[in-house]
């Protein structure tokens, strides 16, 4: 179980206004990210959903180490 999971059960889904809040980043930027596959959603009723745990797996692909970074 990933521990940001609650003991009872799965963690609710965010939504795509939850997402931007949480990442401080726009919405307009966030579908961008998932029709081109790169953030992992789910289409439920014509409203995309997201998995805290994917959220923050996709954010750790922006990570940057020391000298990793622009010049």
């Amino acid at each position: 179980m990933s521990t940001h999971e609650p003991a009872g059960g799965p963690a609710p889904l965010m939504s795509l206004d939850d997402v931007a809040a949480y990442v401080g980043l726009g919405k307009r930027w966030l579908y961008e990210q998932v029709r081109s596959g790169r953030l992992p959603a789910m289409l439920i009723a014509r409203t995309y959903r997201f998995r805290l745990s994917d959220v923050e797996r996709f954010l750790d692909d922006f990570r940057v180490t020391p000298g990793s970074g622009p010049s």
